[in-house]
């Protein structure tokens, strides 16, 4: 089921380029400890498979006394992880953005970017659907926003065909127990439409709903001056009650 409207756009999608060491995690054992969600404790190597549009993320647990076989586990079965530096709650009920319409997570490994202030980050990363082909860009608008807000030297330009690509989104919580949103700039001035534009703006809305007492932080989000790439410092600050003077 698709949560966010879509829409036929014809351009690149930004994919991540991972620096070595987060895929090391990703692919090699790392040291990590890990709760089950029946209470118990487990310690040695850990190996995230990233979720697909077929299936969650995989934990891989490597005893390392070699007494048992590596063992894998769904998020269902986790409380939460850690696999090296990086600490991981089991969380969902959310749509990952891809090239075919999103991919609907209902329970997968989240990454706990920032829980200490009344806002929270966190980062969602996964193997999105990405085609240079325009007949396959179906997208969600939400993620059209996102993507193209991103910038730097993070946007991947392909040669064509088809292919899946490790990608990620950030997800907002206003604390324990609240719903995870995925965080949604504004369209910049020319991207789309003004019927785009207001496909988008309801993410946008459930956005800036993290930081109604500061507008101008708000009007930032609204035109998709705050990128993924900026949004965890912007929330640090805003958690420690720094508001954003207003820019003529």
């Amino acid at each position: 089921m698709r949560l966010f409207p879509t829409v036929s756009i014809s351009f690149v999608v930004a994919s991540l380029c991972w620096s070595g060491s987060a895929w090391a995690q990703m692919g090699t054992y790392t040291k990590g400890s890990c709760v089950l969600a029946d209470g118990r404790q487990l310690q040695g190597g850990f190996q995230l498979r990233l979720a697909t549009a077929q299936s969650p993320a995989i934990l891989v647990y490597h005893d390392s006394d070699g007494k048992q076989p590596d063992q894998e586990f769904e998020p269902a079965q986790i409380k939460r992880c850690t696999v090296g530096r990086r600490s991981y709650i089991v969380g969902g009920n959310f749509v990952a953005p891809d090239n075919k319409g999103g991919i609907p997570v209902d329970k997968d490994f989240v990454e706990v970017l920032d829980t200490l202030g009344r806002v929270q980050t966190f980062r969602y990363t996964y193997e999105g659907y990405v085609s240079s082909n325009p007949g396959d860009y179906i997208l969600p608008v939400a993620l059209a926003a996102t993507s193209l807000a991103v910038g730097g030297p993070m946007v991947f330009l392909g040669g064509g065909g088809k292919q899946y690509q490790p990608t990620y989104i950030l997800l907002l919580r206003a604390g324990n127990g609240q719903p995870l949103v995925p965080y949604t700039p504004g369209p910049q001035p020319g991207l789309f439409t003004s019927e785009q534009e207001k496909l988008i703006m309801p993410s946008v809305g459930a956005t800036t709903a993290f930081f109604t007492d500061d507008p101008e932080l708000q009007r930032r989000i609204e035109t998709g001056r705050i990128t993924q790439v900026r949004l965890p410092e912007v929330v640090q600050a805003y958690n420690t009650g720094i508001k954003l003077k207003p820019k003529n």
